[in-house]
C-alpha cells in the first residue's frame, strides 16, 4: 500500500481513533464501576460522572477533549416514549417466566441511571470522530429482560427500541430473521400491513419454546409468523433466499461479538445471485470497529517497516482472518488525496473491505 499524504494529515485520522477509543473507555469505566451509586442531585450528573472518574477540572487535555466530543451532552428522555412503545404495551408479562436455562423477567434502570439509548454517531468531516448518545430517565424504568446465566441475551430498554427503528420501519413483504430472542422485531413489524410473511430463524429449542408459550399468544398477526429450527448460517449456505425481499441479521449482543457473525455472512451475501436487501442490527458499530482495523493496518503500513510480515504471519482465528481480508483487500492500493483516504474509510468501502474475494 502507497500513501502519499503527509505524515501531519494520517495522523489526524489516527490521533481521532484513539481519541475515539478513549470516549468509550471513558463511559465504560462509569457504567461499570459507578452507575450502580445513587445521584443525589445536588451537582450535574456529567460533574458527578467526572468526580467519580476523579476527573481534574484543570486539565487541559481533557477539558478539550470533553469540549470537541460534547461528553456534557447528555440528555433526559422522555419516559412516556418508551412506556407506550408497541412491544411493551402488547407484550402481557405478568410474573418472572423460568424456561429451562433462561428467565424471563422484569427488571428496571433507577431514576439518573446513565445509558447509552443509539448507535454511535460518526462524523466524517471530522476525521471519522465517534460520539455517543447518552441519556438517563429522571424517573424508574421498567423493562423486560431475558437472561441466561446472568448474562442479558436480549431487552425492552431505549438502545435495542431505538436501534432497531430504522430497520422496522424499512421491511416489507416477505422478511427473514435470523434470531429470535424475546421477538422484539417480528412483533413490531408482524403489525405493519406492508409485512405479508415473517420467518425466523432460531437454533435454541429453550428460546422457541420459551417464546411459543409465554410471547407469541400476545401477538395480534400471529399467522404471519413461522419458526424454523435450524443453524442461521448453513440456512443461508443451502436454501434459496430469493424469495425474501429482506433478511435482518440479530445473532449478537453487541458490535464485538457481531463483528464475526457479519464478517461470514456479509461474504455469504456476496455470493448470492438474489435481491434480498440483507440488514445488520447495529451495523454503524460494526462498521467502527472495521474502520479502527483498516486505520491500524495504515498506521502500521507508516511507522513498522516490517508491517507486511506481521500481518501475513497472523495464526487463523475468527478475528485475526478478518483483519487479514482488510490487509489483503488495501495493501495493493494508492492513497493519493485526502478524498480518497476519506472513501477507503467510507461505510459503503468498508462493507467491501471485508470480503475475501481469493
Amino acid at each position: 500500500m502507497k500513501i502519499n499524504l503527509p505524515i501531519s494529515l494520517i495522523n489526524k485520522y489516527l490521533d481521532t481513533m484513539e481519541l475515539n477509543e478513549q470516549v468509550a473507555s471513558f463511559y465504560n469505566d462509569y457504567f461499570n464501576y459507578f452507575n450502580d451509586y445513587e445521584f443525589n442531585n445536588e451537582i450535574s450528573l456529567y460533574s458527578y460522572i467526572k468526580e467519580c472518574l476523579e476527573i481534574d477540572e484543570n486539565d487541559t487535555y481533557f477539558k478539550n477533549f470533553e469540549k470537541e466530543y460534547e461528553l456534557n451532552n447528555i440528555k433526559e428522555l422522555d419516559i412516556k416514549k418508551y412506556k407506550n412503545d408497541a412491544y411493551i404495551k402488547g407484550i402481557k408479562l405478568r410474573e418472572k417466566i423460568k424456561c429451562k436455562g433462561y428467565t424471563l423477567d422484569f427488571s428496571k434502570y433507577d431514576p439518573y441511571y446513565l445509558f447509552i439509548y443509539d448507535e454511535i454517531k460518526v462524523n466524517k468531516n471530522e476525521y471519522f470522530r465517534e460520539t455517543y448518545d447518552v441519556g438517563y430517565f429522571k424517573d424508574s424504568f421498567t423493562y423486560i429482560e431475558l437472561n441466561k446465566n446472568n448474562i442479558t441475551w436480549m431487552s425492552t430498554i431505549p438502545h435495542e427500541i431505538n436501534t432497531m427503528k430504522k430497520d422496522i420501519d424499512i421491511v416489507k413483504n416477505n422478511v427473514l430473521v435470523l434470531g429470535l430472542g424475546i421477538g422484539y422485531f417480528s412483533y413490531l413489524i408482524s403489525n405493519k400491513a406492508s409485512v405479508k410473511n415473517i420467518t425466523i430463524l432460531e437454533n435454541d429449542e429453550e428460546i422457541i419454546s420459551l417464546f411459543t408459550k409465554f410471547i407469541m399468544p400476545n401477538y395480534k398477526y400471529k399467522d404471519k409468523v413461522k419458526i424454523i429450527k435450524c443453524d442461521a448460517l448453513e440456512y443461508l449456505k443451502n436454501n434459496d433466499l430469493s424469495i425474501f425481499d429482506y433478511i435482518y441479521v440479530d445473532l449478537y449482543h453487541n458490535a464485538n461479538d457481531g463483528i464475526s457473525f457479519y464478517y461470514y455472512i456479509k461474504n455469504i451475501e456476496n455470493k448470492l445471485n438474489c435481491n434480498s436487501k440483507f440488514l445488520y442490527w447495529i451495523e454503524t458499530n460494526i462498521l467502527c470497529l472495521i474502520r479502527r482495523i483498516t486505520l491500524s493496518i495504515i498506521r502500521d503500513n507508516i511507522y513498522y517497516k516490517k508491517y507486511e510480515k506481521k500481518y501475513n504471519s497472523l495464526k487463523d482465528n475468527e478475528f485475526n482472518n478478518i483483519v487479514k481480508t482488510i490487509f489483503n483487500n488495501i495493501n495493493c492500493l494508492t492513497i493519493s488525496s485526502k478524498n480518497e483516504l476519506d472513501s477507503l474509510l467510507s461505510d459503503d468501502s468498508l462493507k467491501r473491505l471485508i470480503i475475501n474475494y481469493k
